[in-house]
């Protein structure tokens, strides 16, 4: 668990190590005025001021580069416990997709928004999944066949929205419980 977060703490690292070295310097102010040395680098390491120089986007709280969400604009680990990154799919109250009781989760609440079914963590883990949603919430509620022990299902109004969210292999960030 701990390489995990490790391995992605030093992927931003090597992210933002490459966004500020292809970002040109000007010598007047890199070599000559030592006082803005510091605001240079401080400007280059700051997500929305880096965002606005590289052609980047500030979408939903995400940093993106032509596309890729690099960090979140809010402090991205700050309460996370552990990361993962695995398959995440949705899925709707369809009797299809679930038992003789779509409406009512594995752990005996309505389904609601920002419901997941996940088999490998305990009820009521709150989990994040940046890349798609930023820094919303989700809490775990439902569980899944046991086949599918390393996803991440995530409840949607309608069987229409779950199939256009398909699946897709994400990071999902555990949050620390005693920090919400």
């Amino acid at each position: 668990m701990k390489n995990l977060i490790k391995k992605a703490l030093i992927i931003r690292l090597i992210i933002a190590i490459i966004i500020i070295s292809a970002a040109p310097v000007q010598a007047s102010s890199a070599f000559f005025d030592f006082d803005g040395i510091g605001s240079w680098f401080k400007n280059k390491i700051t997500p929305s001021a880096e965002a606005d120089k590289i052609d980047g986007k500030l979408e939903a709280g995400l940093i993106t580069i032509k596309g890729v969400a690099l960090v979140s604009a809010s402090q991205p680990l700050i309460g996370v416990s552990r990361v993962y990154e695995t398959i995440v799919t949705g899925y709707s109250s369809n009797v299809n997709e679930t038992d003789s009781t779509p409406f009512i989760t594995a752990s005996g609440e309505y389904v609601r928004d920002g419901i997941t079914a996940a088999n490998f963590l305990p009820f009521g883990t709150k989990i994040r999944i940046p890349e798609i949603f930023g820094n919303k919430i989700f809490v775990v509620k439902d569980r899944m066949a046991a086949k599918h022990f390393d996803k991440v299902d995530i409840w949607f109004e309608t069987k229409e929205l779950a199939k256009s969210f398909g699946k897709k292999k994400l990071i999902v960030e555990v949050l620390d419980s005693n920090a919400f």
